[in-house]
Order: C-alpha cells, then sequence, then structure tokens
C-alpha cells in the first residue's frame, strides 16, 4: 500500500481494519455457501491477499484457496477495482525491470533480475521492494543496538571524561545475539525491561519515504529466557 500510494488502501489501515479479516467477510457475504465448502478462512484469505498484491491469477488462488475458480476471478477483480494502485504498482515494477533489470528499495539498496525475464521473475520483483526492506531496517536496528550497548560498557569511562549527559547515562547494556530477517533475538540484563524497550523502540525508529509519504513500521517486543518462550508481548507504534 504503501510502495503503491494506494490512498483507500492506506486509509483503512490507518483506521486500524485487518484488511484480511475485511477480505474474508467481503468473500462470505458473496458466497456463504462456497466459502463454506472450501473451508475458506483467515489464514486463507490472508494467502490471497499476499498473492493479489504480488500478481499472482486467478487460477493460482483457486488452487490455493480451494475456493471455485469463478470465486477467486470475483475476488481478483474486486480487490484491484476496490485497490487500482496496487496493479499500477506492478506495472510499474515490471517496466522498470524490464527496462533496467533492476530495482532499488526504499533505503537505497539496489537489486539486480538476473533470471529470465518471465512470470516467475515478475512475483519475485512485485515482492522484493516491500519485503527486503524489513531485512534492511533489521541490520539497521541491529548497528544502533550494538553500538548503544557499547556506549553502555563505557559509560563510567566516558562520564569519568565528561563526555556523556544524564540521559545517555540511562542507556541499557544490550547485545544483538541473532538476526532473524525479519526481528532480533537481544541480551541484556535482567530487571532493565524498560530501558532495552525504549532502546528498541530508538533502534527501529527508522522512517521510510516515499515522495510526500513517510512510515515508520511498528515493532513487536516480548520477553524470554530463551527464544521461544516469549511472553507479555506488545507492539510499539510510531506516531
Amino acid at each position: 500500500a504503501f510502495d503503491a500510494g494506494e490512498e483507500k488502501l492506506l486509509k483503512m489501515l490507518d483506521a486500524g481494519i485487518k484488511i484480511h479479516q475485511w477480505f474474508l467477510e467481503q468473500t462470505t457475504g458473496k458466497f456463504p455457501e462456497e466459502v463454506k465448502k472450501a473451508g475458506y478462512n483467515y489464514e486463507k484469505a490472508k494467502q490471497n491477499i499476499h498473492s493479489l498484491d504480488y500478481g499472482v491469477e486467478p487460477g493460482k488462488m483457486s488452487q490455493e484457496s480451494k475456493l471455485p475458480l469463478y470465486v477467486s476471478q470475483w475476488q481478483y477483480n474486486f480487490f484491484h477495482e476496490t485497490f487500482p494502485g496496487i496493479r499500477r504498482r506492478m506495472y510499474r515494477i515490471q517496466k522498470t525491470v524490464e527496462s533496467t533489470r533492476s530495482l532499488t528499495s526504499f533505503l537505497g539498496r539496489k537489486k539486480i533480475f538476473l533470471a529470465p525475464f518471465g512470470r516467475e521473475l515478475l512475483n519475485q520483483a512485485y515482492a522484493w521492494p516491500s519485503q527486503s526492506v524489513i531485512g534492511e531496517l533489521t541490520i539497521l536496528a541491529l548497528n544502533k543496538l550494538y553500538w548503544r550497548g557499547v556506549l553502555a560498557r563505557n559509560v563510567e569511562t566516558l562520564q569519568a571524561q565528561n563526555f556523556l549527559n544524564s540521559a545517555a547515562v540511562q542507556v541499557p547494556w544490550t547485545f544483538p545475539a541473532l538476526n532473524t530477517h525479519d526481528g532480533l533475538v537481544i541480551r541484556y540484563f535482567l530487571g532493565e525491561e524498560e530501558k532495552v524497550k525504549e532502546s528498541v523502540r530508538v533502534a527501529f525508529d527508522i522512517p521510510l519515504q516515499k515522495k510526500d509519504l513517510s512510515i515508520t513500521i511498528p515493532v513487536e517486543i516480548g520477553w524470554g529466557m530463551h527464544f521461544n518462550e516469549m511472553h507479555d508481548v506488545e507492539v510499539i507504534r510510531y506516531v
């Protein structure tokens, strides 16, 4: 939605509408018997939305969702008629890759597409700008957290040399121990959760800019003794 500048979709997201649930309800309202028979649910609606964003045709959608082809055809037309910017985005990406064989991410990273030009390459190109930027944001945040941790480790020395103000003294020690591509596993000292939360907020506060539109991706944070024991999960949002 951000890359496409699709205003209606952006307004719905800003209003807190869950697009996957909305799409499921629209389909159920139009084809209740078909939805029930196919066991079409939230997860399948979510998969369909991703398919529609990245150029998949109705036939493939029907295979994935088990809905009749005429239902998937309606979904395809309904989605693109409601959000025409998505198709314009795909056309722009197609023409760019045709002429330059490359795309540039929101943060300035360039990717060269070397595979034969065709449907598979286009599907990758449609997905890359929005998918890759999450990994880029994670790497930037990892670096910011690492250097904040270095600052905390040397706080006494820096204080003695009058290099720090009172706010900097409050920075906790953190060590980003694992990059999971779309997230980080961070080590910290128990009891410093609130300080660590602020460090995470600062680390991921990286606005994306496209023309006159700017967004900052929300971050989910949780705690645990290891990666599979997350608790007290909450979302950090940016205004």
